[in-house]
């Protein structure tokens, strides 16, 4: 089994919050599992340092840091995973969001920004600064199949609350209602 991020490397991103977190969480617990991490690296500087990171904390073995993947790939690396994360510090609209919730696997997300309120009921959360919090929550994530389940048929189902063709019509929906706002003050005044 493994846990999956798939991002691109950027600081805001918080790659280190999974490294860190990783081995807080019990060895029997991870036993078998690998941390896998996919996205092209935008700040090289920032990918050095995770994969310094992954030396550093003696995780050769057990983290993969994947590089750049064809969406074909990443939904299939999605769909099998034991857990999703994505623990972002800073992000209004976030698509590893939204294709962690298609996978309908478990999330794991960041408890910054917008994330939640695209998450919602649908995942676990974490501070990403706090990695004794994150391991907490992957943990639970990982021993609850029952929560697990129930996190991952959630997601699927919010999911469907952001396609494109909701978007469009929500989109039509505030037009519709500005232009009829705007046709009543106009026979009004």
């Amino acid at each position: 089994g493994y846990v999956f991020y798939a991002a691109h490397f950027y600081r805001y991103k918080k790659f280190e919050s999974l490294l860190d977190a990783w081995g807080r969480v019990p060895a029997a617990v991870m036993a078998g599992r690998r941390l896998l991490i996919a996205g092209e690296p935008h700040d090289p500087e920032y990918a050095a340092e995770i994969r310094e990171k992954v030396r550093e904390l003696g995780l050769v073995d057990v983290v993969r840091i994947l590089g750049g993947l064809p969406l074909s790939e990443l939904s299939l690396l999605h769909a099998g995973a034991d857990v999703v994360a994505v623990m972002t510090a800073c992000e209004s609209g976030s698509i590893s969001v939204l294709e962690a919730l298609a996978s309908g696997r478990p999330i794991l997300l960041s408890n910054r920004s917008a994330i939640p309120e695209l998450g919602g009921d649908a995942a676990l959360y974490a501070d990403p600064d706090r990695p004794d919090e994150v391991a907490s929550q992957l943990q639970r994530l990982l021993t609850d199949a029952a929560l697990a389940e129930e996190l991952g048929r959630r997601a699927r189902a919010r999911s469907t609350t952001f396609t494109w063709d909701a978007s469009a019509r929500g989109v039509l929906d505030l037009l519709e209602r500005v232009g009829e706002r705007s046709r009543s003050r106009r026979k009004r005044g």
